[in-house]
């Protein structure tokens, strides 16, 4: 591993260390440091298997240490955010879900929209750390439930849920329970009060 970079700047990472570094051999590219080695073996693995499709490629990696293509582009929260129509957007996002999980027969654990890039109008996953077997019901709640729980705009989050479910040709019924156990867990997990009434009336637009 060729160690001639220098930093340009962290990024923002929760768990890791994550630069973005100018390397001699690849240039401008991600620099990743787990704090986890099998959060490490499972991305680089992942990593491996898809060759740069909709994922960064992997230049290099070492003991629990990646480098990666640096992919410019917008993040899919940023997209939803600025863009007055989600549906090209949202379309993108659910393409990558049903593509990954035909692909690896995995589904994404973090759903996080910081973990997406739209780029060409194509959307590229940036974290899996965790991944695990599922359908796409599983992706779609989790989304929807990341959704809800960010801080935008309420019209802009119901356009967002708006759009996936019409992407998946689903109605709000068929999702229900599986969504709402989906959001109950990340308010548990954020130590977040969740109420019941107002989840369901954002879900179905009322």
């Amino acid at each position: 591993m060729n160690m001639q970079e220098k930093i340009i700047k962290e990024l923002i990472s929760k768990k890791n260390k994550v630069y973005l570094v100018n390397h001699s051999q690849w240039g401008k590219c991600i620099k990743k440091v787990y704090i986890d080695k099998i959060g490490f073996e499972n991305e680089k693995k992942i990593l491996l298997r898809l060759s740069g499709e909709r994922a960064p490629k992997l230049y290099d990696y070492g003991y629990n240490t990646v480098y990666m293509e640096y992919v410019e582009g917008n993040l899919l929260l940023d997209e939803i955010i600025e863009k007055p129509t989600q549906y090209h957007t949202v379309k993108a996002f659910y393409e990558f879900l049903v593509w990954f999980l035909s692909k690896l027969e995995l589904v994404p654990c973090d759903l996080n929209f910081r973990n997406f890039i739209i780029k060409d109008n194509i959307c590229f996953g940036l974290d899996f750390e965790e991944t695990k077997k599922g359908d796409i019901l599983e992706c779609l709640t989790k989304a929807i439930a990341y959704c809800y729980l960010y801080d935008l705009e309420y019209q802009k989050k119901r356009e967002f849920v708006s759009s996936l479910l019409k992407c998946a040709s689903q109605k709000a019924d068929d999702i229900y329970e599986q969504a709402t156990e989906k959001v109950l867990y990340l308010t548990q997990r954020r130590g977040l009060i969740f109420d019941k009434n107002q989840f369901e009336s954002f879900l179905f637009g009322l």
